[in-house]
């Protein structure tokens, strides 16, 4: 609501990769659920707010390009929300900007200047903050922080370059990576025969040496990336969130080790590097704070 109350949520468990179709079925499906868990009709919601899981043009409301939905490519979204739900204010976000705006504001009372947040997902998004404003770039495509060169010789990654930091540490180059070790005879305990994720960081959080073998070679192409994140930007704090952010003080140590080795100590003195608590709703909260702020606006100003 406007004083920034949740007032319900809803959540549909996905097991496979989806298609535009689906995925407009359960945009309606969750609105549906929102309002009849709210004893809202849908034509008193004040505007709609989606935390996209690719790039989006952000003025348009146009959503560029997610690789894990199939056919997300140059949708109208923003047009085709109106157009479903009938509502005046509506607005599309990369969730990663939706997770860095909610945890930034999570952190205005601690005095943080600005963040950078990294979010580990079948991609792997980047989002900065600076004075409460979202930094978007020319073209709404700024922070792309996955598709940083990391490995030359490394895996092709889904944009057609090779050895990005999302092919190696997001969760399609994890499993991979995870799939050649049990290959080759070495034991990780997981327990499906498709590798989740979830899998690899119980592996690791239960000291399964394979596995925290593999954990310290990823957090160190994280920690490179996050290096050069820190020489450009200079942010007082760094946030990590996703399911691979489970890694724990593996991945936080190794990342704050090749921060403090690859860059001016000036930069790292102050800086915050910390694991986002796990939290369902962080983007969604996000984006519609962000929506809630743009109505206000709107209204009084």
């Amino acid at each position: 609501d406007f004083q920034g109350r949740v007032l319900c949520s809803s959540s549909i468990s996905l097991s496979k990769k989806i298609d535009v179709e689906i995925a407009h079925r359960m945009i309606v499906e969750t609105v549906n659920s929102l309002c009849s868990k709210s004893k809202i009709s849908v034509n008193d919601i004040g505007g709609i707010g989606l935390a996209d899981p690719g790039f989006v043009d952000i003025k348009r409301g146009i959503s560029l390009n997610a690789s894990n939905i199939d056919g997300w490519i140059n949708l109208q979204t923003k047009k085709w929300l109106a157009k479903e739900f009938g509502c005046k204010y509506n607005t599309v976000y990369p969730g990663a900007m939706t997770m860095a705006f909610y945890e930034y504001s999570k952190l205005c009372n601690q005095n943080k200047k600005s963040l950078f947040l990294l979010e580990f997902g079948v991609g792997i998004g980047g989002a900065f903050m600076k004075g409460g404003e979202i930094f978007k770039g020319d073209q709404n495509t700024g922070m792309e922080i996955g598709h940083i060169v990391i490995d030359p010789n490394g895996p092709i990654c889904n944009c057609g370059n090779r050895g990005c930091l999302e092919a190696i540490a997001g969760s399609t180059g994890v499993r991979r990576r995870v799939n050649e070790l049990l290959k080759s005879g070495v034991f990780i305990p997981i327990k499906s025969d498709e590798t989740l994720i979830s899998d690899f960081v119980k592996s690791v959080a239960n000291g399964n040496k394979a596995a925290s073998t593999l954990a310290y070679e990823i957090s160190e192409k994280i920690g490179d990336s996050l290096a050069s994140v820190v020489a450009i930007l200079n942010p007082s704090t760094i946030i990590m969130s996703g399911e691979l952010a489970g890694m724990g003080d593996i991945l936080l140590s190794t990342v704050k080790k090749c921060i403090a080795l690859k860059c001016f100590p000036a930069a790292v003195e102050k800086l915050d590097v910390r694991i986002a608590p796990e939290e369902e709703y962080s983007g969604s909260k996000g984006v519609v704070n962000i929506l809630r702020n743009k109505i206000l606006r709107d209204i009084f100003v």
